[in-house]
């Protein structure tokens, strides 16, 4: 709303207005702050430039009561669902094009969720980064989806090597097996269909993966779509698609979920935060949540510590 402005003339209440709108139409508060903090170095380079004299973000914060979207691990029932995800018996055409996608999207996951890596670092990923034999995979690209083009890591802490969990580096040398047949798939690890997986090609198989995990087929989409359509509570084609689902996490929840993995295994913060790539410790525990395990790890610790001396040494 404030492209036709000249810089010098927008003051913080034009920014106030604009943020305190956003929050009333359901903005995150993070997404307000993300607003706020870009805007803040629009006005930096602004006044290094000499074309403003204060920074009008100064003042400026999101509402109180704006929504806080949080985002949680994925529970170990939906881990396994990721694990053991099949393609269904194919009905139709479309049926049998999603059953070939498949595999692709699933090592895609799980890729996330044992190496802890951000959607666009796998984008990225090629094969000359992974060392199946050593059992890692060092990360010093990731893919700008909106932009096209391969960039650096999103900071200095980006750059870093992963160690590979067992489970996930068997299936990771079947698959080099896999792709080895072409040109990109020897290239990436996860190829799209014209070299690096683009933005609508991952949400599409994002989309597969998440039915399959819910066993729902192109012939119960159309279905559902059809009983909305008549029903008159979906008006809009884009609306029908989004058939409801039992399970339903995002890519990045997977992330969040290695963070807790890492840290309910015992690795240290300092550890994780290197894994994570992330520049501070207190970014990593962000993304740690407390899991059903830990909390009856805790509870027996603390029986333990509760238990009489006798008592231990008889348990002994």
């Amino acid at each position: 709303p404030l492209n036709s402005e000249k810089i010098s003339k927008i003051t913080s209440i034009d920014i106030e207005s604009i943020v305190t709108e956003m929050a009333a139409k359901g903005y995150s508060k993070r997404t307000l702050n993300l607003i706020i903090n870009t805007t803040s170095q629009i006005c930096r380079l602004a006044r290094n430039n000499r074309a403003m004299m204060l920074d009008i973000t100064e003042n400026v914060k999101a509402p109180k009561n704006a929504p806080v979207t949080e985002r949680t691990a994925i529970t170990k029932a939906e881990e396994k669902l990721l694990w053991d995800v099949k393609a269904l018996s194919p009905k139709t055409k479309s049926d049998s094009e999603r059953a070939k996608r498949l595999p692709l999207i699933r090592m895609f996951a799980l890729m996330q969720l044992n190496c802890g890596f951000r959607r666009d670092e796998v984008a990225a990923l090629k094969w000359k980064n992974v060392k199946l034999k050593e059992g890692t995979i060092t990360i010093d690209c990731a893919y700008n989806f909106k932009a096209k083009e391969i960039k650096p890591p999103k900071s200095k802490a980006g750059y870093r090597t992963i160690p590979i969990p067992d489970r996930y580096l068997n299936e990771l040398k079947v698959w080099e097996k896999v792709n080895a047949g072409t040109l990109q798939g020897r290239m990436w690890v996860f190829p799209g269909r014209k070299g690096i997986i683009t933005e609508g090609e991952f949400m599409r198989l994002w989309d597969v993966l998440l039915d399959a995990i819910n066993g729902i087929d192109i012939g119960q989409r159309i279905s559902f779509g059809r009983q909305k359509a008549k029903n008159k509570k979906m008006p809009s084609k884009k609306a029908r698609l989004k058939m409801p689902r039992k399970y339903e996490f995002t890519s990045h929840q997977l992330r969040h979920t290695y963070a807790t993995n890492c840290i309910a295994a015992g690795i240290d913060v300092r550890t994780v935060q290197y894994l994570m790539g992330h520049s501070s410790p207190e970014m990593t525990m962000g993304y740690a949540h407390l899991s059903e395990s830990a909390l009856t790890d805790a509870r027996e610790k603390l029986n333990y510590n509760a238990t009489p001396v006798k008592e231990k040494k008889k348990a002994n």
